[in-house]
């Protein structure tokens, strides 16, 4: 489950422990405000659908901001020591849409079966896109954006020393 606060700027990537069959179950404490929430689930012999369901964290005292994104000029990120640089090909709607995370000599650790996961949302909150790594023992993510126009990237790689980190940048997708 992907909880995005309606700004975009508020991102928690969560796994629900089941308590009894169909029931699954999450704690996370957020600051007051509107979210949505991406349940990503497979259910056996039908198609994966993920749609947001809106949720309020406290009183709605006033509406929610309007998105305004602009593309990432610096794709290269630090957080907590940790370095990593967006590299891009193919950011239109005509192919796939290939994102590779140069992480300056780091090893990221397998978190959740991955090396890596990568969230792509638009600006509406309307997309929602979630990818593993292309390989076992690579940071390079391929996708296919339907859409032109911006999406804030999530990219959460874990690390022995540090845990988990997210990387956020926001990219243009031409058509």
């Amino acid at each position: 489950m992907i909880i995005v606060s309606n700004d975009l700027e508020s991102f928690i990537h969560l796994h629900p422990k089941r308590v009894e069959n169909g029931v699954y179950v999450a704690s996370k404490e957020l600051e007051g405000g509107s979210y949505q929430a991406f349940v990503d689930i497979a259910p056996k012999k039908r198609n994966n659908v993920v749609q947001p369901n809106d949720f309020q964290v406290g009183e709605e005292d006033q509406p929610s901001p309007l998105v305004s994104l602009s593309a990432s000029e610096d794709r290269t990120q630090g957080i907590d020591g940790k370095t990593a640089t967006l590299e891009t090909e193919g950011l239109s709607t005509n192919g796939p849409t290939t994102l590779d995370f140069y992480l300056h000599g780091e090893d990221p650790e397998p978190y959740l079966g991955a090396l890596g996961h990568v969230v792509i949302l638009d600006e509406d909150a309307e997309t929602f896109i979630h990818v593993h790594p292309t390989s076992d023992n690579g940071t390079n993510f391929e996708t296919h954006i339907d859409h032109p126009g911006l999406y804030k990237v999530w990219a959460e790689f874990k690390y022995e020393d540090d845990g988990l980190i997210t990387f956020a940048f926001i990219i243009q997708v031409e058509e």
